[in-house]
C-alpha cells in the first residue's frame, strides 16, 4: 500500500511540473506573438511612410 501512495505522489508531483511547464511555454509563445505583431506593425509603418524604401537595383539579400 505505501508503494501505490508513493507512486501516486510522484506522478502528482510530475503531473504539477509538467502543468506549471506548459503554461510557461504559453506565456513564452504569447511573448513572441506579441512581439511579432510590434515588429510587422513597426516595419509596415516605416514602410508606408517612405522610411523603408526599396532599392530596385539592389540585391534582395542580407549583408553578411
Amino acid at each position: 500500500m505505501r508503494d501505490i501512495n508513493i507512486w501516486e505522489d510522484h506522478i502528482e508531483g510530475l503531473t504539477k511540473q509538467v502543468a506549471a511547464q506548459r503554461k510557461q511555454i504559453e506565456d513564452l509563445e504569447n511573448r513572441s506573438d506579441y512581439y511579432e505583431q510590434v515588429l510587422i506593425t513597426l516595419l509596415t509603418s516605416l514602410v508606408e511612410s517612405g522610411i523603408i524604401v526599396r532599392d530596385e537595383q539592389g540585391k534582395n539579400e542580407m549583408p553578411s
